[in-house]
């Protein structure tokens, strides 16, 4: 999880008319980034797309599945928490030994 890199980005709307982005600022991860530590939550499509009056693109866009990096984040903040109590209960056995 430390090498997931979140990021906040905005969609360039004016220029990407064609593939129909929300306007506004978003958090996420780049799919580079996901790619190497969940690659089965970053998935592609091909896009055609018009930009002339008869000249066509295709272009490859990655998503990340969000919903399924839920999961997985909260068992890495279980994971967190027990150390957490392990090392208050450490603390606590030091300062009842201490005299």
């Amino acid at each position: 999880m430390i090498q997931l890199e979140p990021i906040v980005f905005e969609c360039k709307t004016e220029k990407y008319k064609h593939l129909k982005l929300k306007n506004g600022f978003y958090f996420g991860y780049m799919p580079d980034n996901m790619q190497q530590i969940f690659p089965e939550l970053v998935t592609a499509r091909h896009v055609s797309y018009m930009f002339g009056k008869s000249l066509y693109s295709d272009t490859k866009i990655r998503t990340i599945d969000k919903t399924s990096l839920i999961p997985i984040l909260v068992g890495t903040i279980k994971e967190q928490q027990i150390e957490i109590e392990k090392g208050y209960s450490g603390i606590e056995g030091c300062k009842n030994h201490h005299i």
